[in-house]
């Protein structure tokens, strides 16, 4: 697995009631190359899933789940991230050396926590929000879950397994809109780096999908067209 590190719920849904929930981790998904205009760059994003306890329920093929939650991160523990924040906060302490060299994210599925819902208002939809992340308090004991794990990411899995088919549809959308997801289905650079490129060339997701859909032919220019 390959999320190392050295947003929130779209669609049409009701809100979750504000308050702080105990929550079990679920699922852990690279959502790819998001760019941003105000540093004109490519950043890598993951995406963490929880399922809350005590904030209603929802049927889904029949089966009765918690409501979930979820955010978005950079692939970072630099010491202004969000994620190194809200780990800190979860775990109750703060990294040692070794583990900020590399730290897999994928011993986070299936901890528990606590996590504080606020909502927010934009352009008159009203979105459930993760303000702070909690460990749980000693001696509580960890919630069941109702929710299967979910991992996936372009490293080492590939585009529409059963990883994949596993996303829930709304997280896939989100990662269909990436640069990483555009360059290999479409051969789209975008903003992508050379180096990032090079990267994602060695990803099983890229391998798989060029052997499987062949590779994107390169248009050549039309010499009369060439302005000098």
């Amino acid at each position: 697995m390959a999320i190392i590190v050295s947003a929130n719920e779209g669609g049409s849904y009701t809100p979750v009631e504000e308050g702080t929930y105990f929550a079990l981790c679920y699922g852990l998904i690279d959502v790819g190359d998001e760019y941003s205009e105000n540093f004109d760059k490519c950043s890598p994003k993951f995406m963490i899933l929880w399922e809350l306890v005590g904030a209603g329920t929802v049927t889904v093929d029949g089966k009765e789940i918690n409501r979930t939650i979820s955010k978005r991160y950079s692939k970072s523990l630099n010491p202004k991230s969000n994620l190194r924040k809200d780990l800190r906060a979860w775990r109750g302490r703060e990294f040692t050396d070794e583990e900020l060299k590399r730290f897999d994210m994928c011993n986070i599925l299936g901890a528990p926590c606590q996590i504080q819902v606020v909502n927010s208002t934009n352009n008159g939809k009203v979105y459930s929000n993760i303000a702070a992340i909690m460990n749980l308090p000693k001696g509580m004991p960890k919630p069941t879950p109702t929710e299967e794990k979910v991992y996936w990411d372009f490293e080492d899995c590939e585009i529409e397994d059963d990883a994949w088919n596993s996303i829930p549809k709304w997280v896939q959308e989100v990662i269909k809109t990436s640069e990483t997801y555009q360059y290999i289905t479409t051969n789209n650079v975008g903003h992508l780096s050379d180096k990032r490129i090079e990267d994602i060339q060695s990803y099983a997701s890229y391998k798989a999908y060029r052997a499987k859909h062949g590779d994107f032919p390169v248009i050549e220019g039309d010499d009369e067209d060439v302005p000098f």
